[in-house]
């Protein structure tokens, strides 16, 4: 039974180191994918983080950019309901709508507007062409004396696409007295965009509440204007929360991209980066890359050896089995002869037997 059992675990032997091979190496390999998902899932989450914070920090910019415009004009709200609009306050108003444009360089024009819609006076590149009735209607409807933020209009004066903040002053009796306008150029804010690296193939741009682009960089006057209000952000229901991300295929190159937006809490601007999905994930790549060719070249060597090993030991068993098949004839022919069988010791002395060989074998070994 132990002879069998020896050569039962003898035979088994190179399956077993073949298995053992194989596991550690499916381990290996199994134990690097883990690692390079979960590598990735991370890579992800501090992207999104990333992004998330920059929508942030672009909102904010875009909230303090129209409280600097809302500042050059509040003062002005405030004069004109204590002096009215006569000649000599929209003079003086005149000089100081020039002083305020040129210390706030986000101002790209200043205007006052009676309650009639006439152009009393302006400062920098604003005209009554400017298709203002938007804001103006806007006003006159409403009794709110908070700011109003338009969507984007392109200024007739310079051909500039240009964001409008405007807000309605009373006459001394409380009704309609005009408007007040502030204007800010859409190259500024993709300028101010432009200085934010994102990827070669994404970009960063600033939307109205409606849907329609007031600036993007890059490809600023290519997508300035143009109405988005079909896309899923505006059109999916689990979209429409203060900020987030969603996945989507690219309808021009057919890219998978995803966007990051934050909306305003203050006025009705949307903040949306948008990154090339691989352009994302390209630093875990290249990283990964290295990782995983080091665990295969790990892998293989691994493999080489336990082939060699495998056959190293079935040769072993091999020969085994050939010694023991030889040593069972041996003994087959030994238990069955009687013929006299002649030993010489080392003390050169004879052993003269006429009986089994094995018998004689036995009894002259050396004690």
């Amino acid at each position: 039974m132990d002879t069998v059992r020896h050569k039962t675990g003898l035979s088994r032997l190179p399956l077993l180191a073949a298995l053992f091979v194989a596991l550690a190496c499916l381990a290996i390999v199994g134990m690097s994918g883990w690692g390079e998902w979960s590598a990735r899932q991370t890579r992800l989450k501090d992207a999104e983080t990333e992004m998330a914070n920059l929508a942030r920090s672009l909102t904010q910019h875009a909230e303090d950019s129209l409280d600097l415009l809302d500042s050059g004009i509040v003062g002005v709200v405030s004069r004109l309901e204590m002096d009215g609009t006569g000649p000599a306050t929209i003079s003086k108003l005149g000089t100081l709508l020039d002083a305020r444009r040129i210390a706030i360089d986000r101002i790209h024009g200043l205007a006052i507007i009676d309650e009639h819609g006439n152009w009393l006076t302006s400062s920098g590149a604003v005209t009554s062409e400017l298709g203002g009735d938007q804001f103006f209607q806007q006003h006159l409807r409403s009794p709110s004396k908070e700011p109003f933020t338009g969507p984007p209009v392109r200024n007739p004066a310079d051909g500039e696409w240009i964001i409008t903040l405007s807000r309605r002053f009373n006459h001394r009796d409380g009704s309609f007295g005009g408007v007040v306008l502030a204007t800010m150029s859409a190259s500024y804010l993709s300028k101010f965009y432009g200085q934010f690296e994102v990827g070669r193939q994404s970009g960063i741009a600033l939307l109205y509440a409606d849907g329609h682009v007031i600036a993007r960089s890059p490809d600023n006057a290519k997508f300035v204007g143009r109405d988005l209000s079909h896309k899923p952000l505006f059109t999916n229901l689990s979209l429409q929360s203060s900020s987030g991300s969603y996945h989507f295929i690219s309808e021009v190159t057919g890219i998978q991209r995803v966007s990051f937006f934050r909306r305003s809490e203050r006025f009705p601007l949307i903040v949306l980066a948008t990154v090339q999905y691989d352009e994302l994930l390209a630093p875990w790549r290249n990283a990964a890359i290295s990782r995983v060719s080091f665990v295969l070249a790990l892998v293989m060597l691994i493999a080489v050896i336990g082939f060699f090993l495998v056959r190293q030991a079935q040769r072993g068993q091999r020969l085994a089995r050939v010694l023991a098949f030889e040593e069972a004839n041996f003994r087959l022919l030994a238990e069955g002869s009687s013929d006299m069988v002649t030993r010489i010791a080392l003390q050169l002395s004879f052993c003269f037997e006429v009986r089994a060989l094995s018998d004689c074998l036995v009894s002259s070994a050396p004690e």
